[in-house]
């Protein structure tokens, strides 16, 4: 395979290309047009040339990607089986660039947040429907990715603002003039536009049509310094109105800001709030840039913003979110202001420590270990060099945990040592544990290797100790059993993913369980 510096100038080649003959038609349609003497024989010739300068540019995009992915490869290579830390990070500071430039251009070069929000040639399923979407926000269901409330606080605080805040005055009587207005016929997009403009600004949110790309928003609340986006908001006059999705077109303005402002400089997370009004229902996301994409989750609504004079749980559910939208509003400005964090470790998950044995520990991430599962391969600092921990750890975002059942595992040495929960949210918890470097998953060994005989005695072995103690684990899969064999043949499993562990009676499986 070519260099990426080779691959990289041919990928500027074919554009050149491509622009040239998408220029040459322009000019000789023109030319034909003017003088009378279209030339339908020489339009397909020409069509035909930007087809296959199109697939050449998909070619060159593809190798692209395979050279990252081969860089990826060797980075957790070396993670794996202890490779220097100069060289891991050299490697990642490779790739990392790699990833940060292709994607950047790839935003960049997208088409307007008005065509992409489309279902057409340009607009979000091309970009979207394969296996490396533009952005993670859940269109379709494999562009999704990890959940944004790990990378800020902020964004859990609204949604539990949206569902416990208690309303003022003012936001009542706001609410009370904005249904009012809202639930109206406006003559156009602008008209709503600028009646949700006034309202919003008496409650302490101003919002100011930007011009970014040379699109212009229909709202936007920047930064102090004016650089990145607090609060962006696209309209459509009414439902089925306006052509295309505002929620998709709202984080296509988020993501031509990012790659502009980002350009040549240090990667940042930039957590921003999208709001999508088609007609009077309002829906609102937050948006997010981290190490892998930009991610965006809906947060609440949309909500109907009418006046629903027999409805009193839903009017106030209304002022609840304005209410969450204000405070997050206060707090992300006050965090591009005061508090923007820095530095490679700003595009990972917020939490950076947990507590062992009454002392505080500090650590930087490594790597996410694998793109569907929330654990992350991270290294304690120098600094805790006193508290007796191995140097790398594994840290798990959860909501749900059985921590009794691992702890329990783990101290009849059939799960990895347990070393900490730490409640980060109403919602969000993380667990740290022993990162167990030298197993396999059992669901990937091959089986030619494994005495499946002795491996399904000691599994049930296994889950005799545990329902003996009182307590079930709720989903011993492969997947979730870890294998090692030793130097002598001997076999060593360990459990791993306790979400649904509890004692017997009391582990009930989710609602929405993948079966």
């Amino acid at each position: 395979m070519a260099t990426y510096e080779e691959i990289k100038q041919e990928l500027t080649k074919a554009d050149a290309r491509l622009d040239e003959y998408k220029g040459v038609k322009l000019n000789e349609l023109e030319d034909e047009l003017m003088k009378g003497e279209y030339n339908e024989k020489q339009e397909k010739r020409l069509e035909k040339r930007i087809d296959e300068l199109k697939e050449e540019k998909k070619r060159l995009v593809k190798d692209m990607d395979d050279w990252k992915g081969q860089a990826v490869k060797l980075q957790n290579a070396l993670v794996a089986f202890g490779g220097g830390e100069g060289a891991i990070k050299r490697k990642a500071i490779e790739v990392d660039e790699i990833d940060q430039v292709n994607y950047f251009k790839r935003l960049k070069d997208a088409s307007p947040p008005s065509a992409y929000a489309r279902r057409g040639d340009r607009g979000w399923p091309s970009g979207q429907c394969g296996n490396n979407p533009l952005y993670l926000n859940h269109r379709p269901k494999a562009a999704s990715g990890n959940p944004i409330a790990i990378y800020h606080p902020v964004f859990e605080t609204f949604v539990q603002d949206c569902q416990t805040a208690v309303p003022t005055d003012e936001v009542y009587k706001f609410v009370l003039e904005l249904t009012e207005e809202m639930s109206d016929p406006f003559p156009d997009e602008d008209a709503r536009i600028n009646a949700f403009h006034h309202l919003l600004e008496t409650i302490g949110i101003k919002l100011n049509k930007i011009v970014i790309t040379n699109c212009t928003t229909d709202g936007s609340v920047l930064t102090k310094d004016g650089s990145m986006l607090v609060i962006n908001l696209e309209v459509k006059p009414e439902l089925g109105e306006g052509n295309g999705c505002p929620y998709i077109q709202d984080i296509t303005y988020y993501g031509k800001k990012v790659a502009d402002y980002l350009e040549g400089r240090e990667a940042l997370r930039l957590p921003c709030f999208v709001l999508y009004l088609a007609g009077p229902f309002l829906g609102i996301a937050g948006v997010i840039h981290t190490k892998n994409k930009i991610v965006a989750d809906p947060l609440v609504g949309p909500l109907p913003l009418m006046f629903l004079q027999y409805d009193r749980e839903q009017m106030t559910q209304i002022a609840r979110m304005f209410t969450a939208l204000k405070s997050a509003h206060n707090t992300l400005y006050k965090y591009y202001d005061e508090n923007l964090e820095t530095g490679p470790q700003s595009l990972w998950p917020y939490c950076h420590s947990f507590y062992y044995q009454t002392k505080k520990v500090e650590f930087e991430y490594i790597q996410q270990l694998e793109s569907t599962k929330l654990l992350f391969i991270v290294k304690t600092k120098q600094s805790n060099d006193n508290i007796d921990l191995p140097q790398r750890l594994l840290v798990k975002f959860t909501e749900t945990y059985g921590v009794s059942v691992h702890q329990f595992c783990a101290a009849h040495g059939f799960a990895p040592k347990f070393f900490g929960c730490q409640q980060l949210s109403q919602r969000w918890k993380i667990i740290v544990m022993e990162y167990l470097d030298d197993y396999v998953n059992l669901y990937n060994v091959v089986s030619a290797k494994v005495d499946w005989g002795i491996v399904t005695k000691k599994i049930t072995e296994i889950v005799k100790q545990i329902y003996d103690a009182g307590y079930v684990h709720g989903d011993l899969r492969k997947v979730n059993i870890l294998y090692r064999e030793g130097k002598d043949r001997s076999v060593n499993l360990a459990l791993v993913d306790f979400n649904w562990a509890d004692q017997i009676g009391k582990a009930v499986y989710p609602p929405f369980l993948n079966t």
